[in-house]
């Protein structure tokens, strides 16, 4: 579990440098635009998966 955190971290990071990349203040707009999309279809996807997550994790706390 530790090194799954430590890789959701790394991972993170890394996107989150490669985003850095794209913004300029001539496309502000677009950029948060899509971060907000890009999240929001992320978090719909996490909740579609959600009753497959807590079936793989049960029995542990």
């Amino acid at each position: 579990m530790i090194a799954l955190f430590y890789l959701s971290l790394s991972l993170g990071f890394a996107a989150g440098g490669r985003a850095g990349e794209w913004y300029t203040q001539r496309t502000e707009v677009v950029y948060f635009i899509t971060l907000g999309t890009v999240s929001l279809i992320a978090g719909v996807l996490l909740a579609f998966c959600l009753p497959a997550i807590r079936r793989a994790s049960a029995g542990t706390e």
